[in-house]
């Protein structure tokens, strides 16, 4: 059974896709440097924007670096509330 992700959600293979597409290199440079085929890539991009209902790679940047100032904002507040607890 496959598991569901939530909707900001990258696995660590899309979120390798998404820094080199956020560096604008095209499916044939991130195949080529990640060592798969372009076709494999262009399912990565559409799986992506599918699960994230979107229409284009730069509205998929947007949300997927949204998604890591998110994630590095929350690692920031425990960080502060742990320091606050001594």
């Amino acid at each position: 059974m496959a598991t569901r992700m939530r909707p900001n959600h990258f696995t660590a293979r899309e979120n390798q896709v998404m820094e080199l597409i956020a560096q604008g290199c095209t499916d044939k440079e991130i195949a080529s440097r990640l060592s798969v085929s372009p076709k494999t890539i262009a399912t990565h991009v559409q799986r992506i924007l599918t699960r994230q209902r979107l229409h284009t790679r730069a509205s998929a940047v947007a949300i997927w670096l949204d998604s890591r100032v998110r994630r590095h904002d929350s690692s920031d507040a425990d960080l502060r509330f742990k320091f606050s607890q001594t």
